[in-house]
């Protein structure tokens, strides 16, 4: 790791190891082993959904029958207890394709770097100073509009990256993981808590050749336990709402390093190209004089030529 150290700098120790971590061939077989865990969860509560109310099927003819439908159920401790698990596993995701980004990244920048200046020393060639740089890989207005912490850590270049341990990367991921699946849990479209308050569907009645099918709807869950799930749902908002205060406090530390950077870096740029101009100026000042110069060589050379007389005596 001591090269690539060398090329990119603390980035490197910042977000790999060589000994112990996840291997770069690992991160895809972990990366699906954890979307098919939540996938499992996320199935649990789609069934929940359409299962708040049981079908009560009545058969009027002859002899009169009924039949409950019921469906699969979740209970509240299933969803207090998995939730968390769902949210740890999304930001081990985070974590490890963020680095499996990173290494993509360095890979690709390899294949085209001119590494001639890590080997001897070379000649620097004058060239035009180049514009301040930017800590973002996007443009500067842009990224300040992004909410996502994943989408901001994807956009920072490495100089903001290594402002930031790994401590604080993985903790906004596990912040934005677990917002993210308590924000699901809350408003996704049909979700399983809007499902519970919803009135009874209507019944109905179908006509057959032999009777009168009439279907009605029940709760399938008691007072108690509808009660239960309101201060899950309670519980689930004021933990959201803490989730959010504090990636906000992560979002406003990564945007003002990224301030803090484009600043200095913009200030550098100008007290460089302020003596470049001062550089540039003296430099035509001079192809100036020579042109001048060479221009009234180039006139006297013509006045003497115009003359020139040929000999004809030794």
């Amino acid at each position: 790791m001591e090269t690539l150290t060398r090329i990119f700098g603390q980035v490197v120790p910042t977000f790999f190891t060589t000994t112990g971590g996840v291997s770069m061939s690992e991160v895809a077989r972990i990366q699906a082993e954890n979307k098919q865990q939540n996938d499992k969860f996320w199935s649990v509560i789609s069934d929940a959904v359409s299962s708040v109310f049981r079908k009560v099927l009545t058969f009027l003819g002859n002899a009169e029958a009924s039949r409950t439908i019921s469906g699969s159920t979740v209970a509240v401790d299933d969803i207090r207890n998995q939730y968390s698990s769902v949210a740890g596993r999304n930001a081990q995701t985070a974590v490890l394709m963020h680095g499996l980004k990173l290494l993509r990244r360095m890979e690709t920048t390899l294949e085209r770097m001119d590494l001639d200046h890590l080997i001897a020393d070379i000649p620097e060639a004058p060239v035009h100073v180049s514009s301040a740089k930017k800590g973002t890989t996007c443009d500067t207005s842009t990224f300040m509009e992004m909410t996502n912490i994943d989408d901001m850590i994807a956009h920072l270049h490495d100089a903001i990256l290594v402002q930031f341990d790994f401590g604080f990367f993985r903790r906004a991921n596990e912040l934005n993981s677990k917002a993210a699946a308590i924000g699901k849990l809350l408003s996704e479209q049909g979700s399983f808590f809007r499902e519970l308050l919803r009135p009874l569907p209507k019944g109905s009645e179908q006509a057959t050749q032999t009777g009168v099918i009439v279907t009605q709807w029940e709760r399938e869950y008691s007072p108690a336990d509808l009660e239960s799930f309101a201060l899950l749902r309670d519980e689930l908002r004021q933990e959201y709402e803490n989730l959010q205060r504090q990636l906000n406090g992560c979002r406003k530390q990564i945007k003002d390093a990224v301030r803090a950077y484009n600043l200095d870096e913009e200030r550098a740029y100008q007290t460089r190209y302020g003596a470049y101009r001062i550089e540039a100026d003296r430099y035509d000042r001079a192809c100036e004089q020579i042109r001048s110069a060479a221009e009234t060589l180039r006139q006297q050379a013509l006045g003497e030529l115009a003359g020139l007389r040929v000999r004809v005596e030794v």
